[in-house]
């Protein structure tokens, strides 16, 4: 089921924790505002390749849906654009 769009919330400040193993321990990553609707954890199915951590995200105020991507090694974000056949997706379908 997909939320009503005034159900939405604005965007928000995104911070993220990572485990290190080599540290044993936890840290708090901000990265400043996620313009983004997350699709729910149980389903978004993370992809890992290369170093970072893959998750289809869909935009607020553009139209269509993205590939939202994580580098670990620098714990920092990047967009990959879906292809237009693949803006119809909606974040809540599986």
């Amino acid at each position: 089921m997909r939320r009503p769009p005034e159900a939405r919330l604005p965007p928000h400040p995104l911070v993220s924790d990572l485990y290190s193993l080599r540290a044993g321990s936890w840290k708090s990553i901000h990265f400043g505002t996620l313009n983004y609707e997350m699709i729910p954890y149980q389903e978004n199915k993370l992809a890992f390749a290369s170093g970072r951590l893959h998750g289809i995200v869909q935009t607020y105020g553009k139209s269509g849906n993205l590939v939202l991507v994580f580098e670990l090694r620098t714990e920092t974000f990047g967009e990959i654009m879906l292809p237009k056949s693949s803006t119809k997706i909606r974040a809540s379908e599986r």
